[in-house]
């Protein structure tokens, strides 16, 4: 389409038509992700296409010579006269003579290498490609570094503009809108520890079976703790004489004298028995 403009191959009615179709494509990619993560949404410094000139972006650099812009869009048709396709950066000389300094189409966003700015999002740079020729072969391009100044809230403010090599321009402004959004921090996963942090432990039981003899088993106590991968492992700890609670030698000392009292009655029943067999003896004698 470009070659065809240049061309003039196209009446009006069409050049107009595809002005604006390419207006609406590039309006739509003024959006970047810097290799940080940061993303960044300039679209709202874009100035409509049918906005009077005192609406764009101008400056001045130490020649003397204005600057009109815009921000991922086309200049005006009072600023684009002449030029098959409207320019998004224009010089104008001080003896009247203008340069397109990047064509509005011949876009791109990258990496940000202006001035010093505000946070780890400080910007990003907005490059225009294929303005009018240069003598010495090569076309005019323009970088405009758009860095991050949360003070400047409506449009842009421009900073400096210099021509650091033939035909090389750049642009250095301030804006808020170039203020980008920080990636999403990962978040932390929960550890083992955090998930089984409180100890479990088993109370000890007690057991009294009494037969001929009397035994005394203690449970040992069972203690759980949470192990590093995220398990419970259980370990086995007896519990020494000292830790047998005191009720239990109550229990013990209550039975030896229950089995001490049938014994001394046992044998008391024993020696009366004897006595009295021992009496029935010395009757049937007689």
């Amino acid at each position: 389409f470009v070659y065809i403009l240049k061309n003039n191959n196209m009446n009006t009615g069409s050049v107009l038509f595809f002005v604006f179709a390419l207006l609406s494509i590039v309006c739509g990619q003024c959006t970047y992700t810097a290799n940080n993560g940061c993303t960044y949404d300039l679209s709202g410094l874009t100035i409509a296409v049918n906005q009077p000139t005192s609406a764009f972006y101008t400056g001045m650099d130490t020649s003397n010579s204005t600057f009109y812009f815009n921000v991922c869009g086309a200049l005006n048709n009072e600023l684009s006269t002449g030029y098959s396709t409207p320019p998004g950066v224009l010089q104008e000389s001080l003896n009247g003579s203008n340069y397109s300094c990047g064509a509005y189409n011949a876009m791109s966003i990258g990496e940000y290498s202006g001035a010093a700015a505000e946070g780890s999002c400080p910007g990003v740079d907005l490059i225009y490609f294929n303005g009018t020729a240069c003598n010495n072969g090569s076309t005019r391009q323009t970088t405009i570094n758009i860095g991050c100044d949360s003070t400047v809230v409506n449009g842009l403010s421009v900073d400096s503009i210099i021509e650091p090599a033939a035909c090389a321009y750049e642009i250095q402004v301030f804006s808020n809108a170039a203020c980008g959004v920080p990636a999403a921090s990962p978040s932390a996963s929960p550890s083992a520890s955090a998930v089984m942090a409180n100890q479990t432990s088993v109370s000890p039981s007690a057991t009294i079976s009494v037969n001929a003899t009397v035994s005394v088993s203690v449970n040992a106590t069972a203690i759980v703790s949470p192990a590093g991968n995220g398990t419970a492992t259980a370990t086995a700890t007896p519990e020494s004489d000292g830790g047998i609670p005191s009720w239990v030698w109550w229990v013990i000392g209550s039975v030896a004298i229950v089995i001490i009292i049938i014994a001394i009655a046992a044998a008391g029943f024993f020696v009366y028995k004897k006595k009295q067999h021992k009496d029935y003896d010395s009757i049937g004698y007689e």
